[in-house]
């Protein structure tokens, strides 16, 4: 079990589970999915979440397809004639609906036999409940690979959720509002990511969360860090997760009668994280005042896993890996 298996199902919904004239109906009936940009906007942190199709011009769509992406998804509908204009449109609705973070999906014009595309984007900008103070922030030592290297390394003391096992330790560090948060998981410095991952599965990564605890004064150290993780086609990791009949012979009657297939799902993002929060369309020595208590601490100065959580509807907005430079 990878890491792309743990949550596959909270990024693609299982398209070739048929998509039927009874299931678009089923969907229309069900009520709108919560909103999550008023909870942002309740909370303080600025999440938008987008959808949007692009109809080649002269491709039949049935009403009842648009309607549940309309109602359901609160998708916008474009036909166009998917011309080099239209993937100009497209680039630059992403690079609207993500603030610029992300300018571009299509790197290349569209391909002829191309009749649709669904398009899903995510901004989330977040503020620290409690800020890294910058004058704290210091080159330190993280380790990769055996190899030590220099990064600016984060450090503050806070009260948080955290959770350690014999191969790892967690922490929860909250977003302004308490809606979002950033999980860092840590293994073990006998434990490589890979391995780590490799046997993270979601019941597994539920367990750890469920078995965290209230920790005060947890000192915390980890790399501001900035990742891109480039235009990818992710078709064959879906294939791998099962999703086959999606690319092959899958029934999408429910959206038109034209034999509609799968053909590429390409997925990109950007996560910036610093003193005083994230951004994403993603320490060897403190400063220790004294105690009478132990105080517990989190140093992240080697490989790490993270998650941007929605703890409301318990939804990962953003995962990924971090090994010290921008190619994780």
């Amino acid at each position: 079990m990878d890491l792309k298996q743990l949550f596959a199902e909270q990024i693609f919904t299982q398209v070739s589970d048929n998509l039927s004239i009874t299931k678009i109906k089923q969907l229309i009936e069900k009520p709108k999915l919560e909103d999550h940009g008023d909870l942002a906007f309740l909370n303080d942190i600025d999440l938008n979440i987008a959808n949007s199709i692009w109809l080649r011009d002269g491709l039949q769509v049935k009403d009842e397809f648009k309607e549940a992406n309309e109602i359901v998804f609160d998708s916008e509908v474009f036909e166009r004639d998917f011309s080099d204009d239209t993937m100009n449109e497209i680039n630059g609705w992403v690079e609207n609906e993500t603030e610029g973070l992300i300018e571009k999906i299509l790197n290349e014009p569209i391909p002829g036999n191309v009749q649709m595309y669904l398009i899903n984007a995510i901004y989330f900008k977040g503020e620290w409940s409690k800020q890294f103070k910058e004058e704290r922030t210091e080159q330190r030592e993280f380790i990769v690979n055996n190899e030590s290297i220099h990064l600016p390394m984060m450090q503050k003391e806070e009260t948080v959720q955290y959770g350690e096992g014999d191969d790892y330790q967690l922490v929860e560090m909250e977003y302004a509002g308490g809606s979002t948060s950033m999980y860092v998981v840590l293994p073990s410095e006998e434990t490589p990511l890979s391995s780590f991952i490799e046997n993270l599965d979601h019941q597994n990564w539920k367990q750890m969360i469920n078995d965290t605890e209230e920790v005060e004064d947890l000192m915390i150290s980890m790399p501001k860090f900035d990742v891109e993780y480039g235009v990818k086609d992710i078709s064959n990791d879906l294939k791998e997760l099962g999703m086959i009949s999606a690319f092959n012979d899958a029934d999408f009657s429910g959206i038109s009668n034209s034999g509609l297939r799968l053909n590429r799902v390409l997925h990109k993002a950007i996560i910036e994280v610093d003193e005083q929060g994230s951004e994403a369309a993603a320490v060897t020595a403190v400063e220790v005042e004294e105690s009478a208590k132990e105080i517990k601490s989190f140093n992240a100065n080697r490989p790490f896993l993270y998650a941007i959580v929605d703890n409301e509807l318990d939804s990962i907005l953003f995962m990924g890996t971090y090994y010290g430079d921008k190619k994780a």
